[in-house]
């Protein structure tokens, strides 16, 4: 798993915001400002569609109040996919979703892994980033929990952290 004082990956890929489909290079949208970034095994699985996703839609708010310029979440499957799963979730207009189908960028951030029957997929994990550069990673230890990628965990680092201080 990348470290902390690294710099974000550059990759291209397509990104799911606001309801739109944008081409966007990961080193230019994570360049400024606070990001949180999260990244999941799949849209539309159980653990990321009924606990790990809806926490983030959930604490959106309290994590941009503690300094989150956004909230991009990340997944080995494709725009499509991405914008309906933000649909379903309500999570247009809260969280950015970054479709990389070739976990190009999961193997830059150093949490691609082969899953049986799957393919290449995230490990689930969850990074704070400032102005381009790994501020904290965080991965969950066990298949089908959280741990501290929990929006609740991330949002306490944001918190106790001084990732808005330059």
């Amino acid at each position: 798993m990348i470290e902390s004082g690294a710099s974000i990956p550059a990759v291209n890929v397509k990104l799911v915001q606001n309801g739109e489909i944008i081409d966007t290079n990961t080193s230019e949208l994570f360049a400024k400002g606070i990001s949180v970034l999260f990244c999941v095994p799949g849209a539309f699985t159980p653990t990321c569609s009924n606990n790990h996703l809806p926490g983030y839609v959930r604490l959106a708010g309290e994590l941009r109040n503690a300094g989150a310029d956004q909230i991009i979440c990340a997944a080995a499957n494709d725009h499509h996919v991405l914008k309906a799963w933000s649909d379903t979730q309500s999570a247009t207009g809260k969280i950015g979703f970054i479709a990389d189908i070739k976990a190009e960028f999961a193997a830059g951030l150093g949490v691609a892994v082969e899953m049986a029957g799957l393919g290449m997929r995230y490990m689930r994990s969850a990074f704070l980033i400032r102005d381009g550069k790994i501020v904290s990673a965080y991965a969950a230890n066990q298949a089908g929990q959280l741990g501290d990628t929990s929006a609740e965990s991330v949002l306490a680092a944001l918190r106790s952290q001084s990732v808005s201080s330059h």
